[in-house]
């Protein structure tokens, strides 16, 4: 099997080949989401084959695509940059077109990224992803793959993402999950208020961690500082802090009532 690719007989005379993004494979995406979610998939960039393009150009985005022997995208997986450090890559948007269900090219594209793509690239550390909580198929699957269940995200996505498949009637949750490609061993600065349940959430990992307790006032003089996102349809801000000082209380307050004024109903 070439490294690069994974290739599945999906039924008598049609393959399906599993690979890296391509330009042509733009346009193809972003018929897949439609077919999947008309046009209520809260991150945009799947709708546009230009910004697609440019971003698994400059790795910000990287596309794993199934397709077949026509070209036509049945699925997909993403993986992108959503955290300060830019080693550490968030994978999702993952989905197959409802006729190639229930075959195993879920599992399929899952053994692909997880397991030959990501440990070829250099600048890929960790990932981490999203399991939603309508279904338990991508939960089994991040499990068996060696991911780490760290957080539970309360009503992350809005029920009218799933309208089209009618499987959700409210906002729907999703977990945290992680697996480190790259060992870092180093020491971690525990705030004493939540040492306990820190303690209990890093015991899971599979890297060598070192902790201290963090004990010292914030430094006057630094500024606070973070990146603020907003996913207008969906509702959710994320606040990525790069930097803490003195004026952090301030700081974060001001962010969270930014992104009240925008609507945004789930902050993180």
């Amino acid at each position: 099997m070439n490294e690069n690719r994974s290739i599945i007989d999906a039924s008598p005379g049609e393959t399906i080949t599993i690979g890296p993004f391509c330009p042509e494979d733009a346009e193809g995406i972003g018929a897949l989401f439609k077919a999947v979610y008309g046009d209520a998939y809260p991150v945009r960039i799947f709708y546009n084959p230009q910004a697609l393009t440019e971003a698994n150009s400059e790795g910000t985005y990287y596309s794993i695509v199934a397709r077949r022997e026509d070209g036509k995208v049945v699925g997909a997986m993403h993986l992108f940059r959503s955290a300060p450090y830019e080693a550490l890559y968030e994978v999702g948007s993952g989905l197959v077109l409802r006729e190639y269900r229930n075959m195993g090219l879920n599992r399929r594209m899952f053994d692909f990224v997880f397991e030959q793509w990501i440990p070829q690239q250099q600048g890929i550390e960790e990932a981490w992803g999203e399991p939603v909580c309508n279904h338990v198929i991508n939960q089994k699957a991040v499990v068996d793959l060696g991911y780490i269940e760290m957080a539970l995200e309360v009503a992350l996505m809005p029920a009218e993402t799933y309208d089209q498949e009618k499987s959700a009637s409210g906002r729907v949750a999703a977990l945290s999950a992680f697996r480190c490609y790259r060992s870092s061993p180093h020491t971690v600065y525990l705030p004493l208020a939540y040492e306990k349940e820190l303690r209990f959430l890093y015991s899971a990992l599979d890297d060598e961690r070192t902790f201290l307790i963090s004990d010292q006032e914030l430094p006057d003089g630094l500024e606070s500082k973070a990146d603020m996102t907003v996913f207008d349809f969906a509702g959710v801000c994320r606040i990525a802090l790069r930097s803490l000082g003195s004026d952090f209380e301030a700081y974060i307050r001001e962010l969270e009532a930014k992104a009240v004024d925008q609507r945004a109903v789930v902050l993180q």
